[in-house]
């Protein structure tokens, strides 16, 4: 196609010089060449992570969505704080108590926390400092809240220490240092712990790529699990129905992040344009029922995103994320 639009003006510099305004024609044909078979640029770099940035690539009916990427040391702690019941403004009642709850102190984010049943108990796998708040369900209804297809669990996880006989032991939860962070398949999941009959676990030479339940410090069970292991797992999810939407995930180099997006996108629109910013795995976590407040680089707040689109601030616990 290139050769057959560039062959008049090839052919005419057999001749001599082109005039001025066919070399401007060809200089602008092969710069629209050039972009055409360029790849798309990265739509969010890092450098632009941690602010609201526009996704013009998701944009529905000339809307621009937003997405507020924020990225995190391995070291800080993903916690779940169980409210008891099902309790309007949450978020924005947790963010007002932040400096006199010890439980907040250090925190940077503030969320609404997974998708809960009647009395505002918590569904799917959760757990929070090592402690199991709700069991991993192995066989969740796709119909059942958030499940969707491609039901997932991202995790906070302890590598297995080798033991000195052979094999590995468990690793100790409450030691200091860096966590692991990775999105996993709730089907993956349940056979490393032991939960499906017939299927044998499945562990790589060094014993730390494939987890098992009692190397989890934290997780969250949601779905869908959009981009896994690097790739997009929903690229037929283009429906738009949700002004807003949060998800947790982890970035190529192993650091966890949080994606919130405010305005009408597609999640199989998100994974893509996540993926070429850097993100490897993804958990689609909640929408229209978003609220979350976010503590910048700067240390500004902010605070009590996107309430009047969302319309629904209430929640039956807290995603807290804590720099201690």
């Amino acid at each position: 196609m290139l050769i057959s639009i560039l062959l008049p003006f090839l052919l005419s510099t057999q001749a001599g010089p082109l005039p001025p305004s066919e070399s401007k024609a060809l200089s602008e044909t092969l710069k629209k060449a050039q972009e055409v078979n360029s790849p798309r640029p990265c739509p969010v770099p890092e450098s632009e992570f941690d602010r609201w940035a526009p996704l013009p690539e998701c944009g529905v009916n000339q809307e621009v969505p937003r997405v507020y990427i924020k990225k995190y040391p391995k070291h800080f702690r993903f916690g779940i704080t169980p409210l008891g019941a099902e309790v309007n403004d949450a978020v924005s009642k947790a963010f007002d108590r932040r400096t006199k709850d010890p439980n907040f102190s250090g925190a940077v984010y503030f969320g609404n926390g997974p998708i809960y049943g009647p009395g505002g108990a918590a569904k799917g796998y959760l757990k929070s400092g090592g402690k199991v708040i709700s069991k991993i369900s192995c066989d969740p209804d796709p119909a059942d809240g958030n499940w969707g297809k491609e039901n997932g669990v991202f995790v906070a996880y302890r590598k297995r220490i080798s033991a000195a006989g052979g094999g590995f032991t468990v690793p100790d939860l409450d030691a200091p240092g860096e966590h692991r962070y990775r999105v996993i398949s709730t089907r993956t999941l349940c056979n490393q712990c032991g939960l499906l009959q017939n299927e044998p676990k499945k562990w790589e030479s060094d014993g730390e790529d494939l987890i098992q339940c009692d190397q989890i410090d934290f997780a969250i069970q949601s779905g869908p699990a959009i981009l896994l292991e690097g790739k997009n797992r929903v690229p037929d999810l283009k429906g738009t129905q949700a002004p807003t939407r949060s998800l947790v995930g982890v970035m190529k180099d192993g650091s966890p992040v949080t994606v919130d997006v405010d305005g009408q996108a597609s999640l199989s629109c998100i994974a893509t344009e996540m993926e070429k910013s850097g993100i490897t795995g993804l958990l689609h976590r909640d929408s229209t029922v978003v609220d979350v407040a976010i503590q910048d680089k700067s240390g500004n707040w902010n605070q009590h995103y996107p309430n009047v689109q969302s319309g629904n601030t209430n929640a039956a616990s807290l995603l807290v994320i804590r720099n201690r």
